[in-house]
């Protein structure tokens, strides 16, 4: 009956959590196909969340392309799915495919979404740099994670992201890093046949980078593709508000203007500030 359907599918959900928790993704994996397989065609909610959680077991493995899939499957079940939007685009950020409007449908459902913000702004310096040094569209990528090649570390006029350098997600611990340079910095040592040193020292260079936070925060909101705005009598810090904004907070004005005052016509009181602040110079200067 539809009730036993039921029952059996959420015990066999419950033990692929479990699977998942203790870290053994191949059992999750094949628990979340059984569930979705048991589970009666009405309750598309469910067999969604299972598609949602699997593609979290595939994404971990690294076999993204089987991820994506599974995130397809669930939106088509369940198109408002918050969960499944995000694992979705953070899928294709791995992937090294065009993310941003992925992030921007999860906004659309879900704006309190934790760290959505800087995921987003994430996606767009990775689309900032492509636009700057690499093809607007990468080649078809492979099963698993987009490990960059020798050949693309190599390739000194296309730029390679650093999370791609060393074949790990964006979100990686620090324990997934130190693993992922142990195992990247071995094949491509000089020493070996497969190495080269200039491979060897961007492969440092990555984990060096990912693995200070200061550093991995700037490189993941785009500090280093910053550029000034043009200033503006209407901007609502131009002129004496030399802060210009981040790549993080230009991402947050354009999907979360209700954090900012003013916007989007910029402050009105800006040119009264720019006096008061002039003349308090004049009397410094005067006074001195």
């Amino acid at each position: 009956s539809v009730l036993r359907a039921c029952t059996r599918a959420a015990s066999l959900k419950n033990k692929a959590d479990d699977a998942y928790l203790r870290g053994d993704l191949d059992s999750s994996i094949e628990f979340y196909g059984d569930a979705i397989a048991t589970a009666p065609s009405e309750d598309s909610a469910f067999v969604a969340v299972c598609y949602s959680n699997r593609a979290a077991c595939r994404r971990r493995k690294r076999d993204l392309v089987p991820a994506l899939e599974d995130c397809d499957r669930a939106l088509e079940l369940y198109p408002g799915y918050a969960r499944a939007l995000f694992r979705r685009a953070c899928v294709l950020l791995e992937l090294d495919r065009p993310a941003v409007d992925a992030f921007v449908a999860v906004v659309r459902f879900d704006r309190n979404w934790p760290d959505l913000v800087d995921w987003l702004a994430r996606a767009e310096a990775r689309e900032r740099r492509r636009a700057n040094g690499e093809p607007t569209m990468p080649p078809p990528p492979p099963s698993s994670a987009p490990a960059a090649t020798v050949d693309d570390i190599l390739d000194e006029t296309k730029h390679v992201d650093l999370y791609t350098v060393l074949g790990v997600s964006a979100d990686a611990t620090e324990a997934q890093l130190k693993r992922a340079y142990r195992l990247r910095s071995l094949k491509y040592h000089p020493d070996k046949k497969t190495g080269s040193t200039l491979a060897f020292q961007r492969v440092r260079e990555a984990f060096d980078t990912l693995s200070d936070p200061a550093k991995r925060r700037a490189y993941d909101l785009g500090d280093d593709i910053k550029k000034p705005q043009k200033d503006s009598d209407s901007s609502e810090y131009s002129d004496d508000e030399h802060a210009k904004p981040s790549l993080r907070e230009e991402v947050e004005r354009k999907y979360w203007p209700e954090r900012y005052k003013f916007l989007p016509f910029g402050d009105p009181f800006v040119q009264k500030r720019k006096l008061r602040a002039r003349r308090a110079r004049a009397k410094t200067r005067s006074f001195f």
